[in-house]
Formats: structure tokens, C-alpha cells, sequence
């Protein structure tokens, strides 16, 4: 399987990533986070990946999961500055994002909470649904000149009962990361699961690690 997925599909090569979470996981800082990007450069780090926490209005980023624009009260919006500072060091800037839920603060969810399923997790098989969080992440991307994304899925989708939903719901997530792919040919995508899934190994069409 390993030697077929391989020759399939081809990826970039692993890189060295630095990532904030395994610092202070979700507590951010700024000058906490420039002096990791110092150290992270010292230590020849290729990526520097902030996780979550870096969203939103609020300080739990939990709640906050889906409002994908810089923090406020931790940035004051000095995060694209951050951005060019890890260029200056010779690394590429990572963010986490988990596009496939949405925190109880989320806006969109208040907004359009056709958007979700159970309440929580936007819903790929509907097209709104999905340009809308396409647009959201592709933007976010452009904006800090990304070279690096971690999609992440924390949740466990509740029981089926129309018998379809699952597979439709899939193949839209794929879309997304299709399309994601498309506009970014140069990014790296990592896909995280904890609540699985995303390891899937038809995903690798898609990204470069899991």
C-alpha cells in the first residue's frame, strides 16, 4: 500500500515544521510567538506553523472555532507583520484552521445555520456551505502568503440516518480540498484527524502528510 501511494501520489518531501501548540498549546502571545520564530529559524526549522488560538474575538478558541480572522487581543493586527517576519527568517508561515466545525461564538453559524449539520459541523455537501468556507480559507491563505496549512477535525459526526449523508458529506470535504489544492499548488496541506477520517488514504490525491 505504502509503495503504491507513493508512486500515485507523488508529494513534497516531509518538511522540518516548528509548531506553537506543542509550546503553550492554545495560549498565544506575541512576543511569546517571535521568540519561538527566533529559535524555531536558529534551530534550521523550514515551517512555522501556528495552531489554534490564533482566530477569533474570544480567549476560548474552542467557542471561537470557525471565526477564521486574526485574534485581536492577541495580534492587534500585527499578524501579517508576524507573517513577513517568518519570511525574513527564511521560513514558511503555517496557520491551523478546522474547516469543518464551528464553535457555539462562531458568526457564520449564527448567521446561516442552514450551513450545518447537528449544529456544529458545516455541512461540504452543500454547495453554499462549501463556497462559502473555500472563500473563508483561500482568503485567509492570500492574505498572510501561507505556505502551510494544518485542517484539523476534532468532532464525531452523529449517526446517519438518511444512509447517504456520510458519503455525500465526504465527497464534499474532497471538493474542498481539490479546490484548495488547485488555487495553492505550492502550499502544504497536512490533514489532521482526531476524529478521523481524514487519513483516509484517497485524501493523499489532496495533501502531503497526514
Amino acid at each position: 500500500l505504502h509503495e503504491y501511494l507513493n508512486t500515485e501520489y507523488t508529494r513534497k518531501k516531509l518538511p522540518l515544521i516548528y509548531n506553537t501548540w506543542l509550546y503553550n498549546f492554545g495560549e498565544i502571545d506575541y512576543d511569546k510567538t517571535i521568540e519561538q520564530v527566533d529559535e524555531a529559524a536558529a534551530l534550521g526549522f523550514e515551517y512555522f506553523v501556528i495552531d489554534a488560538g490564533w482566530f477569533g474575538k474570544n480567549s476560548n478558541w474552542g467557542a471561537d472555532t470557525g471565526n477564521w480572522y486574526e485574534r485581536e487581543s492577541v495580534w492587534h493586527g500585527r499578524l501579517y507583520e508576524l507573517s513577513e517576519y517568518v519570511r525574513s527568517k527564511g521560513m514558511e508561515m503555517g496557520l491551523w484552521f478546522e474547516p469543518e466545525r464551528a464553535g457555539a461564538e462562531c458568526d457564520d453559524l449564527r448567521q446561516h445555520p442552514e450551513h450545518y449539520l447537528n449544529g456544529c459541523f458545516l455541512d461540504f455537501s452543500n454547495d453554499e456551505a462549501r463556497e462559502y468556507i473555500t472563500e473563508t480559507v483561500s482568503a485567509v491563505i492570500e492574505k498572510y502568503k501561507l505556505g502551510f496549512v494544518k485542517f484539523d477535525y476534532n468532532g464525531t459526526t452523529a449517526i446517519d440516518k438518511t444512509g447517504s449523508s456520510f458519503y455525500r458529506y465526504n465527497e464534499g470535504q474532497r471538493k474542498f480540498l481539490r479546490i484548495i489544492r488547485e488555487k495553492f499548488p505550492d502550499l502544504y496541506i497536512s490533514l489532521c484527524a482526531s476524529g478521523g477520517f481524514r487519513i483516509d488514504p484517497v485524501n493523499m490525491q489532496y495533501c502531503d502528510s497526514f
